[in-house]
């Protein structure tokens, strides 16, 4: 077997140098990427969470829908009331309210503004089971009432809200 020239294993350990500073470069960008991107994920979607329970708060203190629903209940005393008085009413529901403005604008943010219940009365609210671990971990007693689950590698952070 013939020995490499000492030309040969100088220009070899220069390459197999470049290739691990090469690789470890590759790796250290994509963790401090990955790690940045979800940093900012997480402060958008508490802007975004802040201006929900702003506006939530806002309504609230609009206190608008005791006279609503007087109203309502004077004119319609069997109950059936038209479809634009019951979308009046449903808008001036604080809770309505702010899920109406998280849902807003939310495609052009590139965010998902979802709104989910273990006993839902809509399909489309019902929990998923990802979503049922986390109602399961908000009910537990040293539960804190927001919850942010960051999935590092999928890009998505879940903001939970305790009612």
């Amino acid at each position: 077997m013939k020995t490499l020239s000492f030309r040969a294993r100088v220009l070899l350990t220069i390459l197999i140098s470049c290739l691990i500073c090469t690789v470890s470069a590759i790796v250290v960008a994509r963790l401090l990427i990955t790690r940045l991107g979800n940093e900012d994920l997480v402060a958008r979607s508490a802007a975004i969470l802040s201006r929900v329970e702003v506006v939530r708060e806002y309504v609230a203190g609009m206190d608008v829908l005791d006279g609503l629903i007087k109203e309502a209940v004077s004119r319609f005393p069997d109950g059936k009331l038209p479809k634009a008085d019951q979308d009046r009413i449903l808008k001036a529901v604080p809770i309505f309210a702010s899920f109406s403005l998280g849902n807003k604008r939310a495609a052009d943010d590139h965010y998902q503004f979802r709104v989910f219940s273990g006993n839902a009365r809509k399909k489309e609210n019902e929990a998923t089971p990802e979503e049922v671990k986390l109602l399961e971990q908000l009910k537990s007693p040293d539960a804190k009432q927001i919850v942010v689950t960051a999935c590092a590698w999928s890009g998505r952070c879940a903001w939970t809200r305790c009612a």
